[in-house]
């Protein structure tokens, strides 16, 4: 049989010219323990604080630590199919789950992924596991009693029967009085504290008084205290009582009202 150079030296270019270089890179590490649902990791130098990692087995991992020579990550499965040595690999992204109205009802594990077998939970938006919550004072005021039908579980915790309001307040004060003036403010308040009536004083761990409020069928309490860095009397206020708060605001009026170097503008 004779070989024909000329059609080895074709199909040679045509291989040549229809060959593509696909170049994939990963940044894995590896695991150098692992135990108690955490893992720590070596080699992951670039990875991100709360970033998902992906381990064998189809494990997946949370960053939560941040070491000079290794990484500390939260095992979200079984630590039983993770080993020493084993590999594992960055997602270059931070854990999120779905959110919205398609979760209502459905039960997902920690990365919101149905375990219910009702097939994939449709859903347009994510949110970071890790985030900040919003201030106690922006949240709508709890107003809707939550019963379980459960006589021992509503029994044991009443707190849940009762609305409450809350409100704070900041007093500015001048920068350069700001410490001399706030704890005088705070001197004179406790002696006002201690003459009125259904007003108790109770102990706090830092410079502030709290007082404990039974009067005329209102049940609450209130916190005046010494901001650490801002020229501001923080006060907050907290009742049971539906229109508890602005009450309690008309009893301690006449107290701050005598300090004209306070601005009282965002109490009353």
């Amino acid at each position: 049989m004779k070989i024909d150079s000329n059609e080895i030296a074709a199909l040679i270019k045509a291989e040549i010219q229809g060959y593509e270089s696909k170049l994939e890179t990963d940044d894995v590490g590896t695991v150098i323990t692992v135990g108690d649902g955490i893992a720590l990791c070596y080699g992951l130098d670039q990875a991100m604080l709360g970033e998902l990692l992906v381990f064998p087995n189809d494990v997946y991992g949370m960053v939560m630590n941040l070491n000079r020579d290794n990484v500390g990550a939260v095992l979200l499965g079984s630590d039983n199919q993770i080993e020493e040595g084993d590999t594992v690999k960055r997602t270059h992204k931070v854990v999120e789950v779905p959110v919205g109205d398609g979760l209502l009802g459905r039960v997902v594990n920690a990365l919101g992924e149905p375990l219910d077998g009702k097939g994939a939970v449709p859903f347009t938006k994510t949110r970071p596991v890790e985030r900040i919550a919003p201030g106690v004072m922006t949240r709508k005021s709890v107003d809707t009693p939550l019963e379980t039908g459960i006589k021992a579980i509503d029994a044991m915790i009443s707190k849940l029967n009762h609305p409450k309001e809350a409100a704070e307040c900041r007093f500015k004060i001048r920068l350069e009085e700001f410490k001399e003036y706030g704890l005088d403010v705070l001197s004179q308040f406790e002696s006002f504290v201690e003459k009125e009536e259904g007003f108790t004083k109770a102990p706090v761990n830092y410079e502030g008084i709290r007082v404990n409020i039974h009067r005329e069928g209102i049940d609450g309490w209130l916190l005046l205290r010494m901001s650490l860095h801002d020229p501001i009397l923080p006060l907050n206020i907290e009742t049971k009582q539906e229109g508890g708060v602005e009450q309690i605001k008309a009893w301690i009026r006449p107290f701050f009202e005598q300090f004209e170097r306070l601005d009282i503008t965002s109490l009353f």
